[in-house]
């Protein structure tokens, strides 16, 4: 059974100004490091902080399931991921603590793309459709932000060949900034 385990809020005392090795990374710098939140403040980060929650995953288990929707995004604290798609039965990668998934399904309100199983027990942070909506809510100029990094990100995706040009009146800033509008009610 898994359980909600709330953030200590010791953990956001600033550590000492060396350089910092992965394994002594605050969830500050985590969350910094996920591109949608590079920019936020530090009263940003800590009311994410807050809403989110970290979650005990055992060896096995699965974290999201291709073409399910997607209702949070995570960031590996301890332990490490597989992801696959069991669509075309493909590997795609092994992720390991500091690095995120799941935000493009939340952000966009899209299905997974991919299934993600864990190696080893497993300690991730969990943000929730919810949580992420309470935090937009207050800081509604985050959602520009945030749409603007995801029109980047879906460009460069389009650049590769990844990704249908399709014509679109609106440009994908405008577009992404109504979708992300319209699922959080903000």
């Amino acid at each position: 059974m898994l359980t909600k385990q709330y953030i200590c809020m010791g953990e956001l005392q600033p550590k000492k100004s060396s350089p910092k090795s992965q394994s002594n990374w605050t969830l500050r710098d985590l969350l910094r490091r996920v591109t949608y939140f590079e920019t936020c403040t530090d009263l940003e980060l800590r009311r994410l902080i807050e809403y989110g929650y970290r979650q005990l995953f055992p060896v096995g288990q699965i974290v999201c399931q291709e073409n399910d929707p997607g209702d949070s995004f995570y960031i590996i604290l301890n332990g490490s991921v597989e992801v696959f798609s069991q669509r075309t039965e493909k590997y795609i990668a092994t992720l390991h603590a500091g690095e995120f998934f799941g935000e493009m399904s939340l952000l966009l309100g899209v299905p997974r793309s991919a299934t993600v199983r864990t190696l080893e027990d497993s300690i991730l942070f969990v943000v929730s459709h919810n949580d992420l909506q309470q935090l937009l809510v207050e800081h509604q100029e985050l959602a520009d932000d945030i749409a603007q990094k995801l029109s980047e990100r879906q460009q460069a995706l389009r650049n590769l060949g990844l990704l249908d040009d399709g014509a679109f009146e609106e440009t994908p800033f405008i577009r992404i900034r109504k979708q992300i509008q319209t699922l959080f009610g903000i």
